[in-house]
């Protein structure tokens, strides 16, 4: 005899219940069509989250294929008697289908906007239960995990970049008379290639700022409405029942202090709303006080202080300046050093001024110094080069520069036949240039020299006999120069000076020569007598010997004195 096997018993699946306390559908199978409004089917796929108010799967309007990983489209799912999906399906339905907000962009010239439209909507039973549906695009990551991914901290240029996008979406929600009241980074989803960089989503709390007749709404009190939204991020007039721009604002400028500091001072305290709400409001009333503890030791960024100062500063019905706000966000990229080119990254970063990157070197020649060849320069002796050329352009003393004595090269001076430009340069009349100009003292003269001196290099590369030859009378003249400059300044000082004999005799080679022969032969002493008579008689000798000599006469002496040996 067989055995009866027991009874199979299902049990109920257990009732989900969202964070905020609402129930989330039972979950409805994979392959489910759905019917919107405009009597179209969609094909649902996997479930890829949970949301506050209901589930969200994969969608496709591909009937023929399963859903894929890469489908274009989601479903957003939730139970008929919650609230939210119907608040949000109503505003997609009236400020967000897609003609509308190309028409808003074309206007403000706008390449991109971070705002989801609306494709459908509609009903759905499933096992006994009817549901609500909305069909949007699919976009990527949010914003919330890839905080947690870069350790609950954003870069400057990243936050600041993010906030930007976020401003045009919330300008062009407040333009349709919305206000958006829960902005936070698991709202905020990062776009796919041809999206925009970050879309602003979950229209769950989105109210209307005007009323029926076209006017801003009063402040009022509403406890039904009190705290909505993010604890975290609620604004001080969320926390009252009321919905502002300028709350929008303000909830922006919570989420910027979270991603640039990393935590809110009220942020896993478990405190009552109150408490935190309270917090805000001294927060707001002492901004520099509120932002140096959030970024104690570091100083927090000037653009994020004068953002919740304007802020700060809105009144109620006023409506913000979202250009000023941009400006202050771009401010804030620029004091950092970082270039505004609106591209969203977490890990790389533009500066604004480009560092040259070096050449890539193969594996195998790295460590290897590279070797510098030193080859002397060919000789050209029958090319003369005028390396004493002076240039056009006089500099700021108003006197033609020389080339430099780092460019100064014997070698080539040697090999260019430097007697022939000598004689040209001794023709030249009277316009010299002195060697040791005149305001330089005469105390530093031998300095002066002393450095022209040490250009004549004390040995030459490859040198012909000539260039040797040459050598040697340059070097000797040089010596020379020196003895006749000592001997001048001994003379200047035992008489006085006149303009003729301070003046420099520029010496050609053959005086040089006779100068020598006359240095050979000893001269003899002068004698210098004196008669009361004016007539005086020159020995025969001394007018043989000297020709160069010059006779000064005065009323009771004469002398005869030798201007040169």
């Amino acid at each position: 005899m067989k055995r009866r096997q027991p009874p199979l018993v299902y049990d109920n699946p257990k009732k989900r219940i969202a964070a905020n306390g609402l129930p989330l559908p039972n979950p409805i199978r994979e392959g489910e069509f759905l019917t919107d409004l405009s009597k179209k089917t969609w094909k649902l796929g996997r479930s890829i989250g949970l949301g506050g108010f209901g589930e969200i799967y994969l969608a496709s309007d591909d009937l023929n294929r399963p859903v894929s990983q890469n489908a274009k489209y989601v479903i957003k799912v939730e139970p008929h008697k919650n609230g939210p999906l119907f608040v949000e399906m109503n505003f997609y339905i009236r400020v967000a289908k897609i003609e509308m907000i190309d028409s808003w962009m074309a206007k403000r010239g706008l390449p991109a906007l971070g705002m989801p439209y609306y494709v459908g909507s509609g009903s759905h039973y499933y096992n006994g239960e009817r549901y609500r549906f909305l069909v949007l695009p699919r976009y990527g990551q949010d914003i919330q995990k890839m905080f947690l991914q870069q350790g609950r901290r954003f870069h400057v240029k990243t936050a600041f970049t993010l906030a930007s996008y976020i401003m045009d979406s919330l300008q062009y929600i407040h333009d349709h008379e919305y206000i958006h009241a829960d902005i936070k980074g698991s709202n905020l989803m990062l776009g796919f290639n041809s999206q925009a960089p970050v879309y602003l989503i979950d229209f769950g709390l989105a109210t209307r700022y005007i009323n029926r007749e076209g006017k801003h709404k009063e402040y009022i009190y509403d406890e039904r409405r009190a705290h909505d939204g993010t604890i975290e991020y609620t604004s001080r007039d969320a926390h009252n029942g009321v919905h502002s721009r300028r709350g929008d604002l303000e909830i922006l400028g919570y989420n910027l202090v979270q991603w640039l500091s990393g935590k809110l001072p009220w942020e896993g305290q478990d405190l009552e709303p109150d408490q935190v709400q309270q917090q805000k409001i001294n927060a707001m009333k002492n901004v520099n006080k509120f932002l140096r503890t959030c970024f104690s030791p570091e100083e927090p960024p000037v653009a994020l202080y004068q953002y919740l100062i304007y802020v700060g500063n809105l009144s109620f019905e006023t409506k913000p300046d979202y250009k000023y706000c941009k400006t202050l966000f771009n401010q804030g990229i620029r004091e950092a050093g970082y270039q505004v080119d609106g591209i969203i990254s977490f890990t790389n970063h533009q500066k604004r001024f480009k560092i040259k990157k070096k050449k890539n070197i193969e594996p195998e020649n790295k460590g290897i110094k590279k070797k510098i060849i030193i080859s002397a320069p060919s000789r050209k002796p029958c090319i003369p080069k005028n390396v004493y050329r002076i240039t056009t352009r006089k500099t700021a003393n108003g006197c033609p520069s020389l080339k430099s004595e780092t460019d100064f090269d014997w070698a080539q001076v040697l090999s260019g036949n430097p007697e022939k430009m000598l004689r040209k340069t001794e023709c030249v009349p009277t316009t010299k240039i002195d060697s040791t100009p005149p305001e330089i003292p005469r105390k530093f003269a031998d300095r002066h020299n002393s450095q022209l001196n040490d250009s004549i290099p004390e040995k030459l590369d490859n040198p012909t006999p000539e260039m040797i030859r040459v050598w040697e009378r340059m070097k000797q003249r040089h010596k020379e120069q020196q003895l006749n400059n000592s001997h001048k300044r001994n003379k200047s000082a035992s008489r006085s000076s006149s303009p003729i004999e301070n003046e420099k005799e520029v010496l050609t080679l053959a005086m040089e020569d006779v100068i020598k022969r006359r240095e050979l032969i000893s001269p003899r002493a002068l004698r210098c007598s004196r008669r009361t008579s004016g007539k005086t008689r020159i020995p025969e000798t001394t007018v043989r010997s000297r020709k160069n000599i010059s006779l000064y006469t005065n009323k009771r002496t004469t002398r005869y004195c030798s201007l040169k040996g």
